[in-house]
């Protein structure tokens, strides 16, 4: 049930309190700067005022939300996204944090990389407004740990000294200057072990577990007693030793102790103490909650997991972010009714965000701007987003299914499919995984020709070599995997199903530039001709794409979304398929009209749908079988809505059926069903988009040309449909029309 406050309860505070992130009390003992891989160790997930930030396979960074400031990597002429979009070309991190309208990510090297707005110095990029895509942040290395807050930002390096930047109108970075757009160094501290910044005060644990705070200290905040003035100068907190992890939100300030006891101070509303006390000037202990492992905190919130695997919350909530608690504001510590079990959490300002053991991500509060990325407005109970680590992700041909699974790995089945070293026609009913693989990012498969995107950027491709869509300029078949040449910086690829005719590969870089390959009789490749290429090239004209898209090799068309939400399309379209109004073959790429505010394509044969921001779906192109979702036969050139469909996550798309992953991870499918790819039993074609009965919890769809797949928040996957060479994947070569499990060992 829904608890909203009345709205004449908000109070207008409007800077943002981080997240601290602890680890579970069995890893304290291990001083987290030693040297080795454990020693860069943070949070994977960082929500804020209206973005947020999850790490994906490889080291990935993803964004949703706002874009004002460039918050998500991009421009911020392009426009905010409702679901996770990869962030440039960024891998190999391994922790993210965010303020009010910026972003931070820390490499497993040590560097730290930045991006949004910069007004107040908080990325540490000296004098840049705005910065709209990554950048290496200068002059400093070796860093272990980051916390930001909405106008200043804290750095731990290895060595145990603090690095400051930004704003320092209380003294929250411990330095002279009012405003310090590069970062340096905090005297008078070392042996530093963790970080946190509050909205104008800092806290910072020391490797013998006392506790050092500096800024603002209006409301107690600083634990050192009242003054009423800020502090620059780091001094150690009395009365409070073993400090294992500590949080700040706008004005109180949180600690966890070795014992897994809480203390809290500054500002009551978020402390979790239950006297009417308007604040506390030194450390208190939060008596209401005890085995606590990791602790959090948000402007005037906080939360609290403990080792039992349950999270608590308490303070001021007017949007959901506190969950589905007892009561709608506790000031105690109160347990959030959860269906899933938490292992990490962060809070940010109207939203908090939720990883699982098994890697998939939830969330739930206000969706105002986004940056939940549930689909909805206001949710008080966990939502699946449409990208995890669970996730498994399957790309199928005509015999043959390629899949990445969120750990990098990646698998094949079928009766066409084949791994290295193998010859062409192995049979592999069960998927197998394919050797060589933990890093990847993107794959896709075309007529025996497997691509594979690396964490790296580069494209590594094996096997039949049809048309040269191995990429090396030649037809030779080859078993081994081989990075294409001339291609680097790349974050996806997509081919055409090719059903023995041939095909081709579009390939997206991080810098917002198409590649392309292949066949092209119908100026699929885009570059204005109808010449096949043996080697990638980039399609002149495009510039700022973030996803492409492929339909068949016999209609040989392609599809780009750029940052504004806009598609292009161009190659064949007989059936209308590009949607620009006209029946006619384009050679170069050419705007679909109608449409805004995309956020995700499916494209198939001869159709092809779109996935707006505000959850609705429009389709286009031939309208056999009712794959358009209307109960016409008519086809159509331009899109036009879905009916009966809302709150839409993801699309996909087979060759006559389509189907809609909604936000309470129900699958929803119309079209054909000759063969089962609906997972609805008794039905031969629907033209209305229907839920498929007893498929809950899904957080990511896919589909072949009679096929369809789908990856659950709890692990394992399911597919259905047409069983030619075992594409379900379930040992079988029998058609299913109601959902199996796909054989892969589960994440």
């Amino acid at each position: 049930m829904r608890r909203i406050l009345p709205s004449c309860c908000v109070l207008l505070l409007s800077l943002l309190g981080s997240l601290a992130w602890a680890q579970p009390l069995e890893e304290f003992e291990a001083n987290p700067l030693a040297p080795g891989p454990l020693s860069r160790r943070g949070p994977t997930l960082a929500a804020a005022e209206t973005h947020s930030l999850a790490l994906g396979p490889g080291g990935s960074v993803w964004a949703w939300g706002s874009n004002d400031w460039s918050e998500l990597g991009v421009p911020s002429s392009q426009m905010s996204r409702s679901r996770p979009l990869r962030v440039g070309q960024l891998t190999g991190m391994v922790t993210v944090a965010a303020g009010r309208d910026h972003s931070l990510a820390l490499g497993a090297d040590g560097r730290v990389w930045g991006w949004g707005d910069n007004a107040s110095g908080s990325l540490g990029l000296g004098w840049v407004w705005e910065q709209e895509t990554p950048t290496l942040v200068p002059g400093i290395t070796d860093v272990v740990a980051l916390a930001t807050s909405a106008w200043h930002t804290l750095l731990l390096r290895r060595d145990g000294t603090v690095w400051a930047a930004g704003q320092n109108d209380n003294g929250q970075l411990g330095l002279e200057d009012y405003f310090n757009p590069t970062f340096t160094q905090v005297p008078g501290l070392t042996g530093i072990v963790s970080i946190a910044t509050g909205e104008t005060h800092s806290l910072a644990v020391h490797r013998d577990g006392s506790l050092w705070s500096w800024g603002a200290n209006f409301v107690g905040q600083l634990g050192r007693g009242w003054s009423g003035e800020p502090s620059p100068a780091p001094a150690r907190v009395p009365g409070i030793t073993q400090v294992v992890a500590v949080a700040a939100g706008s004005m109180h300030s949180l600690a966890l102790r070795r014992d897994g006891t809480l203390w809290a101070w500054g500002e009551s509303i978020g402390t979790g103490h239950a006297e009417t006390e308007p604040s506390y000037a030194t450390p208190h202990r939060v008596t209401a909650i005890s085995g606590v492992v990791s602790i959090g905190a948000s402007d005037q919130a906080s939360f609290a997991r403990r080792r039992d695997g349950t999270l608590w919350s308490w303070g001021l909530d007017f949007s959901g972010k506190l969950g589905d608690v007892p009561s709608p504001m506790p000031l105690t510590p109160a347990p959030v009714s959860l269906t899933i079990r938490p292992v990490e959490v962060s809070m940010g300002k109207y939203h908090t965000l939720a990883r699982t053991k098994e890697g998939t991500l939830w969330a739930w509060g206000d969706n105002d701007s986004w940056a939940a990325g549930t689909g909805s407005e206001q949710r008080v109970t966990p939502v699946p987003l449409p990208h995890g680590q669970g996730e498994v992700t399957a790309v199928f041909d005509w015999a043959s299914a390629l899949a990445l699974h969120a750990d990098g790995s990646v698998w094949a089945w079928g009766a066409g499919a084949f791994l290295p070293g193998e010859p062409p026609g192995a049979d592999h009913r069960p998927p197998a995984q394919v050797p060589g693989f933990a890093d990847a990012v993107s794959v896709t498969t075309v007529r025996g020709s497997s691509l594979v995107v690396r964490s790296d950027g580069s494209v590594w491709a094996w096997g039949t070599n049809h048309e040269g869509l191995l990429g090396d300029g030649t037809t030779t078949p080859r078993l081994a995997p081989a990075p294409i040449p001339g291609l680097s910086g790349i974050v996806a690829v997509a081919s055409a199903r090719s059903y023995g005719s041939a095909g081709h590969v579009l390939a997206l870089g991080g810098d917002g530039r198409v590649w392309a390959w292949g066949h092209n009789h119908a100026g699929q490749l885009g570059d204005g001709t109808t010449t096949p290429r043996r080697t990638p090239a980039p399609i002149p004209g495009l510039a700022g794409i973030v996803a492409v898209a492929t339909g068949s090799a016999q209609r040989s068309q392609s599809f780009a979304l750029d940052g504004n939400g806009r598609v292009w399309a161009w190659g064949g379209n007989a059936q209308g398929q590009l949607g620009d109004g006209t029946n006619t073959d384009r050679l170069i790429p050419v705007l679909v009209t109608g449409l805004t505010q995309v956020v995700a394509l499916a494209t198939s044969a001869s159709h092809a749908l779109a996935l707006r921001a505000d959850g609705t779906v429009w389709s286009w192109g031939e309208s056999f079988a009712g794959v358009l979702g209307v109960d016409t036969p008519a086809s159509r050139n331009s899109p036009a809505p879905v009916p009966g469909l809302t709150d839409v996550v993801a699309v996909a798309t087979g060759d006559l059926h389509a189907l809609a992953l909604r936000d309470d991870g129900t699958v929803w499918s119309w079209g054909n069903n000759i063969r089962g790819e609906l997972g609805r039993p008794g039905v031969v074609s629907s033209s209305t988009p229907t839920a498929i009965p007893g498929l809950t919890g899904v957080v990511s769809i896919s589909a072949g040309r009679a096929v369809s797949h789908a990856s659950l928040a709890q692990g394992g996957t399911r597919a259905w449909g047409g069983n030619d060479g075992s594409l379900l994947g379930d040992g079988w070569l029998i058609r299913d029309r109601k959902p199996r499990r796909v054989l892969m060992p589960q994440p």
